[in-house]
């Protein structure tokens, strides 16, 4: 059953489910994400970061990150207060990381962006040390409004990107391949004895500190010499021009694969053998910057790999040994890291034909693993992010795969953490691809396009979601039926969207009519009939008749009550709506007297900062005006100045409300 459509609430008095926990106590020093374990053999380099934002600059494995965990670990060691590690390959993976920051400083409220600004309002303002590392920046775009600054702290950069405006912002280091010593020092520790071959093999290498490590895990695992091995990298070279766009002329990119190309032989030889290439490949085609353990270890990795999960995790350990991923088990949200270009090499050598069942196997285990996983912020950007990279290799042939139930998850998660402009394209993409293979009235094809509609209108487009729900509407009635609890799905979301778009008489009306159908045909106590109720009392105080409003209210507060119980954010938020409307119905004294009281308890359940505590200060300040200032300085605080409910409380106060 479609549900948004009968969603409690809109722009003012849409519920908000997801209650906040109390703030706990902060236990300084704090550490807020992971950094990467220290490579073996870890060369310090010469490079010398001085200021207060560095960023290292360099071509993929030069060891920009390894050098930024340094300067992190050394910051902690010096007893800095907070430490944050942040992967920030795209904008929402940085906004995370910061309202994960914010949560562990006790002010989380759940929503990304609101604790995102207020984690960097809190570093411009607060006295103790800190230190932000933002590793892998792909595009400096992505930091627009997020550079962390304050006195007592230091930001780090990692990027292949080498734009002006990041020489703006501080410190640029370049980062490049080891120097000729750097080489043999790092070879002579990671082989534990001097080669006479060391300096060639460096040399043919191209001094690359990724080509290096897998040069050696081979080397010494084999028990080979480095003569040796640079025996078997010459007759193993092969094309990465397209991999190593790199200006400079620097000549070490076919080595490199070649290094690839040999580990993963070697892993795929080990116990168990023949498992750890299709791990390599499921790899492959996740997030570089962390698959969750769980995704590789559950029965569809499993069914790919060719084993039991024991013996995937004895291929992936393998992998892990030849330095071809990174397994951190202490991490299980971001315990397999792999190098994209690592990535790139391994899918280059699969035959075409062979990829769908990659990816087909690649979103049966991460699908099955996010089901299993919860809904915290971390979690679900993490899995979002494995979502989105497997995303980029399902084109070009591989159509049957937009049909898959991850696309609807990825569609569907990445419009509730904030982003309606992605999911409304998803969905396109996906209604697309279910009309040309299932047909225009297939009941998928309509649930995509029931997303489509919706996802327009969170986006600010409300007559263009009407539109799209009554073309949707008049095709599920054919295909399913006047009565289908789609298709009243589909009815209520026409009239919340011609509510908005202008027509709140119209939506009260129609809202009414779905209603009664709904109480015939649904338990009176369903969560759909209850967002009906609630809608319809918004819409008819919106069209004229708070008196209305209030009674409608009322009677749904007694239910909420008994159903959800008083402390429901739902139960609150109906709390809140029956003073507001009973206020506007001209009883000021009962609005005052209702919405103290349920501030009270908004403050005890959500918190003090919590938005829609701050919702019910808004409402108040219509009837008490001169607590209005302390109402915009805590939202600015809270929220940022440019937050809607920020704005409406400075129209409030300016039109001498």
């Amino acid at each position: 059953m479609d549900v948004k459509g009968a969603q409690i609430g809109s722009h003012n008095t849409q519920i908000n489910r997801y209650a906040a926990a109390a703030p706990p106590a902060v236990s300084w020093p704090l550490l807020v994400g992971r950094p990467p374990l220290r490579a073996d053999a870890f060369q310090s380099r010469s490079l010398a970061a001085t200021t207060a934002a560095t960023v290292l600059v360099g071509d993929g494995g030069t060891g920009k990150t390894q050098l930024a965990a340094a300067i992190f670990e050394q910051a902690r060691v010096g007893g800095v207060d907070l430490a944050v590690w942040a992967t920030a390959s795209s904008r929402t993976a940085v906004l995370t990381a910061y309202a994960e920051a914010r949560a562990a400083l006790g002010g989380g409220t759940g929503d990304v962006e609101r604790d995102a600004a207020a984690f960097l309002t809190t570093l411009a303002a607060t006295d103790r040390t800190w230190i932000v590392v933002l590793d892998d920046v792909a595009d400096p775009a992505d930091l627009r409004g997020l550079w962390p600054a304050g006195p007592g702290g230091r930001i780090v950069v990692t990027t292949r990107r080498r734009d002006a405006a990041l020489r703006s912002r501080g410190q640029v280091l370049d980062v490049g391949v080891f120097s000729a010593a750097e080489s043999a020092a790092y070879l002579t520790a990671k082989l534990d004895r001097d080669d006479p071959d060391a300096a060639l093999l460096a040399a043919d290498l191209g001094h690359l500190p990724l080509a290096l490590a897998q040069a050696a895990a081979f080397i010494v695992d084999d028990a080979v010499s480095c003569a040796e091995y640079r025996t078997l990298l010459a007759d193993r070279t092969r094309r990465l021009a397209d991999l190593f766009p790199n200006a400079s002329g620097d000549d070490y990119d076919r080595e490199l694969a070649a290094t690839w190309s040999l580990a993963a032989e070697r892993a795929d030889s080990l116990a168990p053998a023949g498992l750890a290439r299709p791990m390599l490949l499921l790899t492959a085609v996740l997030d570089p910057d962390g698959i969750p353990e769980a995704v590789l270890m559950g029965p569809a990795a499993c069914a790919y790999v060719g084993g039991t999960p024991g013996d995937a995790r004895k291929a992936l350990r393998n992998l892990h040994r030849l330095s071809l991923v990174s397994h951190d088990p202490d991490d299980p949200l971001a315990s397999v890291r792999m190098h994209a270009l690592a990535q790139r090499s391994a899918l280059e050598a699969v035959a075409a034909a062979a990829l769908p069942e990659v990816l087909r196997s690649a979103a049966d285990a991460l699908l099955a693993a996010w089901r299993e996983a919860g809904k915290s912020p971390r979690v679900t950007t993490r899995f979002l992010a494995n979502g989105v990279a497997w995303l980029e290799y399902n084109g070009g042939g591989h159509d049957a795969l937009m049909l898959h139930p991850l696309m609807t998850k990825l569609g569907t998660t990445g419009g509730e953490i904030g982003l309606p402009k992605r999911a409304h394209g998803l969905f396109t993409d996906l209604a697309a691809a279910a009309t040309i293979m299932l047909g225009r009235l297939h009941p998928d094809t309509l649930a995509a396009r029931y997303e489509v509609g919706y996802w327009l209108g969170e986006q600010g487009d409300f007559a263009g979601a009407a539109e799209a729900q009554e073309r949707l509407l008049a095709d599920r009635i054919r295909v399913l039926g006047e009565e289908h609890t789609d298709t009243l799905g589909t009815r209520a979301n026409l009239a919340y969207w011609r509510g908005h778009a202008g027509d709140p008489a119209r939506a009260a009306e129609e809202t009414a009519q779905v209603l009664a159908v709904q109480l015939r045909v649904l338990d009176p106590d369903d969560p759909a009939v209850l967002s009906n109720r609630h809608n319809l009392a918004h819409w008819r105080g919106l069209a004229g008749d708070p008196q209305a409003a209030a009674d409608g209210s009322a009677e749904l507060l007694a239910d909420a009550v008994r159903i959800l119980g008083p402390d429901h954010p739902d139960t609150l938020d109906t709390r809140r709506n029956l003073a507001h409307w009973r206020g506007l119905a001209g009883d000021p004294a009962a609005a005052v007297e209702g919405l103290d009281a349920v501030l009270a308890d908004y403050v005890r359940v959500l918190g003090p900062d919590h938005p829609d505590t701050m919702h019910v200060r808004e409402n108040l300040a219509h009837w008490r005006p001169a607590e209005l200032d302390a109402l915009i300085a805590d939202s600015t605080r809270v929220l940022g100045p440019d937050h809607p409910q920020t704005r409406r409380a400075q129209r409030m106060r300016q039109s001498g409300q």
